[in-house]
């Protein structure tokens, strides 16, 4: 056995016999992709041990996040992971679950486990090394580093991978490469029974460079040193042999499968593996310590030097660089005069002038990832990213989903702001990439505009009913509705100052009156407050973005014969954690009216505080017809509400 073969066997056996004491996991990759980690770890990657969030250290992505223990070996014998966390794969509060963890577990660059989408996250990091290696090119060697990705059948098979490579091939990443574990087979069947294309002229029609080798060490080294002598992304398809030395070898049921003693004691003899459960000889040890660590500790301890020479030549944009790959990103108030901000206008235009003013002001700390909107939304900078690679812009195309995944990697990657836009109707193409970004404590943004009915003509797949409150009920994530100007700057402000936390903010394709009394604090620190109070009210009108103005006039055409206070909620999902002024304010009220173009029933945890509560929402799916005419069929009209109120008080 050679020295190769016999580390990776180590991967394995200490995988399988993970798997064996948690009595669950995914064997069939761990065998099969361990030659494939190995090479990756023990020969190409630049990490360090002794600064493991280097911002210049190699980035892995282990797409098939199912596969964890094919990589969770490799940091036990590098000193990162102690053996008892392998002894708890899967189990509560370990560093070892079922699929790997960015936020819980050190060395691990992002969480993996929905197919395909750990491709597009490493397409969105290697997009940050090329746009902050170009930004920085007068800090030569500062950035400059791979992202190398394991990938396998079901990733290839996800529509994401087809948005998020097609676009890396268009952008010429060459400093990603992705090693596919070709195994034939996947959970419930052979990959022949369901797909029919040509993995080489796949990608190679999308301008990527593709090899095939076997899954020997020597073979899967030198097509990675190949692959970092193109111009543009590359595919290693390595074929390899799923559950090898298990009964199940070669079949899909091996994806799987159970390991039982049978099954070890088969896994060991074929293996001649003859070490006890648990037991691993100190030069396994030694050599992947080595392995792994020596080679990047002196690439990082090079980039110490670099830093410190270019100090003496150019301290002022080294403090900048710093600060940046720190995430200390601009204030955006030091470029706006807030009373410049423009009034009587559309939610995303304000944004669209907020973004503006970054440009004007040459602030290169922030990219935008645009599916084709930009000029619907407003949401870009100046430049296309697709054809300098310096320009903040990214049109990435009518790719919703893949965009999203590419946002998490940038953010994963660090140093860069990273915003996208789309139609608030078409959140439902990319929410499991939101998801995945709030699972891994990241914060990406997302301007979502044409908010409500009001869009008009275009009609019930562009009007947005459920959305809104599909994105309240995502843990870790905000939703803010601004009802104009004031409001849209502090839902920026806020969504920038969510280190951990992602946002997504509605932005209306129509204007947005002004002058009304809103308050950027108390939308940040609140999530709503009173923005109209009458002496004495019983009656309050809550409502986010465009109903606020609503409301407002609800309020006024009855001020002859009712007083009445009106709440502006653009985040009400913080308005509801402020239990002192629920039960302070709002219990005192004989009605509250909830007014907002959605059917989102999180509107209604305000029955814990009052149980006197008109809501005011929309709870079928539009039509192609005049938006004003329209939010007026579904009841959103003055005279109707107001009568309504008037009703409830004859009735009290």
């Amino acid at each position: 056995m050679s020295n190769d073969l016999k580390y990776i066997n180590a991967i394995r056996a200490l995988g399988i016999q993970s798997i064996y004491n948690s009595k669950q996991g995914h064997p069939g990759m761990t065998i099969s992709a361990a030659p494939l980690t190995y090479s990756i770890y023990t020969k190409n990657i630049n990490i360090t041990n002794i600064d493991p969030k280097w911002i210049n250290r190699d980035r892995f992505v282990l797409s098939g996040g199912h596969g964890s223990m094919s990589l969770y070996p490799i940091l036990h014998f590098c000193g990162i992971l102690s053996l008892e966390e392998m002894k708890n794969f899967r189990k509560p509060n370990s560093l070892t679950p079922g699929h790997p963890e960015s936020y819980q577990t050190p060395y691990i660059d992002a969480t993996t486990g929905p197919l395909g989408q750990g491709v597009s996250i490493a397409v969105g990091m290697a997009i940050a090394e090329k746009y902050l290696s170009i930004q920085y090119s007068d800090l030569k060697g500062l950035i400059d580093h791979y992202t190398y990705v394991v990938l396998g059948d079901g990733d290839l098979q996800e529509g994401i991978s087809y948005e998020s490579m097609s676009l890396a091939g268009k952008l010429k990443l060459n400093k990603l490469i992705c090693l596919y574990d070709s195994n034939k087979c996947q959970l419930e069947s052979k990959v022949e029974t369901v797909n029919i294309e040509n993995t080489r002229q796949r990608f190679e029609s999308m301008d990527w460079y593709y090899q095939l080798v076997d899954n020997s060490p020597e073979s899967i080294n030198n097509a990675i040193i190949n692959a970092k002598k193109q111009n543009k992304p590359s595919l290693i398809e390595v074929k390899t042999i799923i559950g090898e030395g298990l009964k199940e070898m070669g079949n899909f049921e091996a994806h799987g499968c159970s390991i039982t003693d049978e099954n070890l004691n088969k896994f060991n003899e074929y293996f001649n593996w003859n070490n006890d459960i648990w037991n691993f000889d100190k030069e396994i040890y030694d050599y992947y310590q080595d392995s792994v660590f020596t080679r990047g500790n002196k690439s990082y301890q090079d980039w110490l030097l670099k830093i410190e020479e270019y100090k003496k030549t150019n301290p002022d944009r080294v403090e900048q660089f710093l600060k940046q790959i720190n995430n200390e990103f601009v204030n955006i108030n030091d470029y706006l005069n807030i009373n410049e901000l423009p009034t009587n206008n559309a939610g995303r235009s304000i944004a669209g002038y907020i973004l503006k003013k970054l440009d004007e002001n040459n602030v290169k700390d922030t990219i935008i990832l645009s599916p084709d909107l930009s000029k619907s939304t407003s949401i870009k900078m100046s430049g296309i990213f697709n054809n300098d690679f310096f320009s903040p812009t990214i049109y990435v195309g009518i790719r919703e989903f893949g965009m999203a995944g590419i946002q998490n990697g940038v953010c994963l990657h660090k140093g860069l702001r990273c915003y996208s836009s789309s139609f608030l109707s078409f959140v439902d193409y990319f929410k499991a990439a939101i998801r995945l970004g709030c699972i891994s404590k990241i914060n990406p943004v997302y301007f979502l505009t044409h908010d409500s009915v009001l869009i008009g003509s275009d009609g019930p797949t562009h009007q947005p009913i459920e959305q809104i409150g599909m994105l309240r009920l995502i843990p870790n994530h905000h939703v803010l509705r601004p009802c104009d100007e004031n409001e849209v700057l502090a839902s920026i402000i806020f969504a920038n100052s969510q280190p951990t936390s992602s946002t997504s903010i509605i932005l209306s394709r129509q204007n947005l009156t002004s002058g009304y009394n809103t308050n950027i604090e108390k939308t940040i620190k609140n999530g709503g407050y009173k923005i109209l109070n009458n002496n004495n009210s019983k009656i309050a009108i809550l409502a986010s973005g465009s109903e606020v103005e609503l409301a407002v006039k609800i309020a006024k055409s009855l001020e002859n014969n009712i007083n009445i206070d009106v709440y502006s909620i653009p985040n009400l999902n913080l308005f509801l954690k402020q239990t002192k002024i629920l039960s302070d304010e709002l219990s005192k009220y004989d009605l509250l009216v909830i007014l907002e173009a959605s059917n989102d029933s999180m509107w209604y945890k305000l029955l814990k505080y009052n149980s006197n509560i008109i809501f005011k929402g929309i709870y079928s799916y539009g039509k192609s017809m005049d938006g004003a005419q329209l939010y007026k069929q579904y009841g959103f009209d003055v005279n109707e509400i107001s009568n309504e109120i008037l009703n409830f008080k004859k009735e009290k």
